[in-house]
């Protein structure tokens, strides 16, 4: 569902762009109106790389996280069954 979700804000947020895109204004001058249009193109530009880096690194995450519990399980086991020996996770 959260990957879903990614998509749809991703997919949002770049029809939103390329729907101002044509109507910003930028000038030569600092005014008030350019500031505000390259500030706001920053901020969606922002948005739609965030939802891209949280669409692509899902899938690495949630493999870092499996891992991660099959060890504690794992270490779990072993005290259960009276093994002193115990791998040592590096920090």
């Amino acid at each position: 569902m959260k990957g879903l979700k990614r998509v749809i804000y991703f997919c949002l947020a770049l029809g939103m762009l390329l729907y101002a895109i044509p109507h910003l204004i930028f000038e030569a001058s600092w005014t008030l109106n350019t500031v505000f249009n390259g500030v706001w193109l920053l901020f969606a530009l922002l948005i739609i790389a965030a939802n891209f880096q949280e669409m692509v690194a899902v899938d690495e995450k949630k493999k870092q996280v499996r891992n991660i519990h099959k060890m504690r399980q794992w270490q779990t086991e072993q005290r259960i069954l009276g093994k002193r020996k115990m791998l040592q996770v590096r920090k």
